[in-house]
């Protein structure tokens, strides 16, 4: 095996894509003793752990991470799933407002919307449903899925607004005409 943090890293890194998290763990591990400040190993053991059901040890890694880079939109996003997953609202929003919008994966809006609506700040979570509804690179699934929160979160204008969008781009969609039955039976 290798020596060099970074080799260690790549192989952990390969060793996950191949589902051997456990040699992916080890790797992870053995780049962090030979570099304790590298920050990828860091963020894909932190990652490793959150898929693998281990998210009080994800977020102690995660932490660490974020002391060394606390820009990185990955960990950021990391942290505020492992928060919000907590109850730790503030705190996930604290994380997510550091993740530009570009640098965002799919779960950051949804993440969002749920700190907001935890927060008690409708009127934040209205205009992250319209800022969302425009988005163009959002599937109809995205869509049904935020939605569904929005009418969850008392806002049921927003979601059936963002569902009848949907429909006009997927008109026989199940999960859209089902979305639309949920919000709908439950704004009456």
């Amino acid at each position: 095996l290798p020596r060099d943090a970074d080799a260690l890293n790549l192989l952990g890194v390969v060793r996950a894509q191949q589902q051997r998290a456990g040699e992916a763990q080890r790797l992870f591990r053995r780049a962090l003793a030979a570099s304790p400040s590298h920050v990828g190993a860091h963020v894909n053991l932190g990652e490793l752990l959150l898929t693998t059901g281990r998210p009080g040890a994800a977020l102690e890694i995660l932490i660490r991470a974020h002391r060394l880079a606390p820009d990185r939109p990955d960990v950021n996003q990391n942290l505020a799933m492992l928060y919000g997953g907590r109850g730790e609202h503030e705190r996930a929003l604290a994380h997510l407002r550091l993740v530009p919008r570009e640098s965002a994966r799919g779960d950051y809006y949804p993440l969002l919307l749920k700190s907001l609506l935890a927060l008690k700040r409708p009127d934040e979570a209205r205009t992250l449903a319209r800022e969302f509804g425009e988005s163009s690179n959002v599937d109809a699934l995205e869509r049904v899925r935020f939605a569904l929160l929005l009418g969850g979160g008392g806002l049921s204008e927003e979601a059936l607004g963002l569902l009848e969008a949907a429909r006009r781009t997927s008109p026989e969609s199940f999960p859209v005409l089902y979305g639309l039955g949920v919000v709908n039976a439950a704004a009456r």
